[in-house]
């Protein structure tokens, strides 16, 4: 997970011009890519990826459990660095590319939502560079198979001046499983249930074992349950005004709050938790968030100083950067994938060999240059380097012409068949469909295109199975992958509903298997069984992207990738 200027692992990158900055890497790959750009012009990977993790917001969140170290997400590490010691005070100002929906943090929709509601909603447990780590909570324990253990830190208190203990987080996720809350997450407490024996002690019950569960607890809504809310505050509000004006605890305090304005957080002076060096957080005094809707205006008040965070900033913008010393673009490589899902129980698709020959048919590296500005690579499977489920041993496919068109005579698909393929209307979504429909072609497959409104595409492709080819995207899982891979190969996930009951069975296995080494080689097995049956054709890793003023420190990607945790940050 990246981290720009945590001063515990590195001196701050983007104090300097470094041989390995943006700008240096952008320059490595510009002549290679001119070529293709020329013929499809300049396209920005936020646009042609980040979008389906934005609508989709199920990312998985965080690692496997046991363990406790001092330090939130964000603020881990000593306090200094080759930009110095940590400052304490001034203003941070960060573009929110939406209104919000719901300030309510179990009831929040969008991905870009935690970067808000992290600042005045601290989630039970935080997440630093893959590894769980102790948040509102203290200490957690794996009691047995069907039974965590919570406990809560000595001390804190709402906003409200009521006290954080084992009854508000028992409401909490209470609240968050009943239907008419409306949590995004609802359905990972089917089966649980949650107790308060005393007023630091929460114990989660499991009606059959869950090792995959704890890693909710380190984000809010819609990543994650961690979100932990005044009942006092609540009962008396209502879940409208409590919306507008949500009562939690965190390193920050609503100041002012508005869904589609701007909104302005100050530090919560009665902060208990600090950073691994002993430094009180948070070091900024007052976080600002401005609603900015537009690009181009987002980029313009970047290169003014307007804003000092844009954390869904575009590659085709990133140039308008060049030469700024002040600013710079940081990259969450490997934090999107984009695939092509196929209808596995119709025939030609339902052919192993002649979904292999397609596989085999696609340069990714075409498709990773053109839609990634450089800065992404080609698909390799369902996980990459931001989970400690990845392995890099496990094999996937790579270009080859030749093993392409053996691979279609051995299937005895004839070259003249017709497929078809759906993609959205929305962004490069038309293009990367476009650039599927030539790679084919070469094969000697020819592919109509639809480009399809989310609706349609969801009732045609997935539910009814009225196409061969459907283009895929979402977040790639940061820590453990289950929630993904169950969205992935889960039995009733694949379109036209295909029998999944082989990588079903392995993910039941996954799910009860506590021992997170095990866990992993169950993971490597459905990996493996993709590669053998190409249940997906893996096209493009692609980064999220930030544009940032360099004077900004200790800013960390969220689990989901869509959204940043500013809560440790400082200003140089």
């Amino acid at each position: 997970m990246t981290r720009r200027g945590d001063p515990a692992l590195r001196a701050t990158k983007g104090c300097e011009m470094e041989s390995n900055n943006y700008w240096a890497r952008f320059a490595r790959t510009r002549a290679s890519r001119r070529r293709i750009l020329q013929g499809m012009g300049a396209v920005s990977v936020t646009a042609a990826l980040g979008g389906v993790l934005s609508a989709c917001g199920d990312d998985d969140a965080p690692k496997t459990p046991a363990g406790s170290s001092s330090a939130p997400a964000g603020a881990s590490g000593t306090a200094t660095s080759a930009a110095g010691a940590a400052r304490r005070g001034g203003e941070l100002v960060v573009r929110r590319p939406s209104a919000m929906t719901f300030a309510d943090p179990h009831r929040s929709s969008s991905g870009y939502d935690p970067t808000i509601n992290h600042l005045y909603a601290a989630p039970l447990l935080s997440m630093t560079d893959g590894k769980l780590g102790p948040g509102l909570v203290s200490k957690w324990e794996q009691v047995d198979s069907s039974t965590i253990r919570l406990t809560l830190r000595d001390g804190l208190t709402f906003s409200d001046g009521t006290p954080v203990n084992g009854e508000a987080v028992k409401f909490g996720f209470d609240r968050q499983a009943d239907p008419s809350t409306g949590a995004p997450r609802r359905d990972l407490l089917k089966g649980v249930t949650a107790e308060a024996p005393d007023a630091s002690t929460v114990l989660l019950k499991f009606e059959s074992p869950d090792a995959t569960f704890i890693e909710n607890l380190a984000a809010n809504a819609p990543i994650g349950l961690g979100a932990v809310i005044s009942p006092a505050a609540f009962n008396k509000l209502g879940a409208d005004k409590f919306n507008e004006a949500p009562v939690s605890v965190g390193p920050f305090t609503i100041d002012k709050l508005a869904l589609d304005a701007e909104s302005t957080f100050v530090a919560n002076p009665n902060w208990p938790i600090t950073a691994a060096n002993g430094d009180k957080l948070p070091y900024l005094d007052k976080v600002r968030i401005r609603v900015i809707t537009q690009t181009a205006v987002a980029v313009a008040e970047l290169q003014s100083g307007g804003i000092d965070i844009d954390y869904v900033f575009l590659s085709e913008n990133a140039a308008q950067l060049k030469g700024k010393k002040n600013l710079d673009v940081d990259a969450h490589k490997g934090a999107i994938t984009q695939r092509l899902g196929l209808l596995l129980n119709k025939a030609p698709t339902n052919i192993v060999a002649f979904r292999k020959a397609m596989s085999y048919a696609f340069n990714r590296e075409e498709f990773a240059t053109t839609f990634t500005e450089g800065l992404g690579g080609p698909g390799r499977g369902p996980l990459t380097e931001l989970s400690w489920a990845f392995d890099p041993k496990l094999p996937h496919y790579t270009y080859d012409e030749k093993k392409a068109k053996e691979l279609l005579a051995q299937s005895g698909v004839d070259s003249s068949t017709k497929l078809n393929l759906c993609t959205y209307t929305s962004g490069v979504y038309p293009r990367i469909g476009e650039l599927v429909q030539a790679q084919l072609k070469k094969l000697g497959l020819n592919v109509q295109v639809d480009n399809l409104e989310v609706p349609v595409y969801t009732e045609k492709y997935r539910k009814n199975g009225e196409y061969f080819l459907g283009l895929e995207g979402a977040g790639t899982p940061q820590g453990e992958p289950y929630r993904s891979f169950d969205s992935i190969y889960g039995d009733g996930n694949a379109p036209g509903g295909a029998d999944m009951s082989e990588p079903q069975a392995l993910l039941d296995n996954a799910r009860q298997e506590f021992d997170q080494e095990k866990r992993k080689a169950i993971y490597g097995q459905i990996v493996q069984l993709d590669y053998d049956n190409v249940y997906k054709i893996w096209l493009i890793e692609g980064p999220t992207l930030a544009g940032y003023n360099t004077a900004v420190h200790n800013f960390q990607w969220l689990p989901s990738g869509s959204a940043m945790d500013v809560t440790g940050a400082w200003k140089a």
